[in-house]
């Protein structure tokens, strides 16, 4: 998807960010890590780019995964509200992780 491809290529050159707002107003400032497709639909992991907090020592609870929605040339985030599509997003994930890592050992 040439899109996807585009948003990668911003993603490889520089750091892309985005502001998030939480559902009590907070907002977290945060990286984009990886865009990728999955069962036709597109996703982005970021990272929350906490200071000066106990999420900060957590890299577990810095990572997010949202369902990633373009219309044009808008781009939004929007979360996973579906139990067992996050969890098949994660499976996914994972799967990729250590493929990846495999691949890095020549295994």
């Amino acid at each position: 998807m040439k899109a996807e491809n585009e948003l990668k290529d911003q993603i490889n050159d520089e750091r892309a960010y985005i502001t998030l707002e939480g559902d009590d107003g907070s907002k977290h400032e945060c990286e984009i890590l990886d865009v990728f497709e999955f069962n036709d639909k597109e996703y982005v992991i970021l990272i929350k780019l906490e200071e000066n907090s106990e999420e900060a020592d957590n890299e577990n609870s810095r990572l997010v995964i949202m369902r990633l929605i373009r219309k044009g040339n808008e781009s939004t985030f929007q979360t996973i509200e579906d139990d067992d599509e996050f969890e098949a997003v994660m499976e996914h994930i994972e799967a990729f992780a250590k493929a990846s890592e495999e691949e890095e050992l020549g295994l």
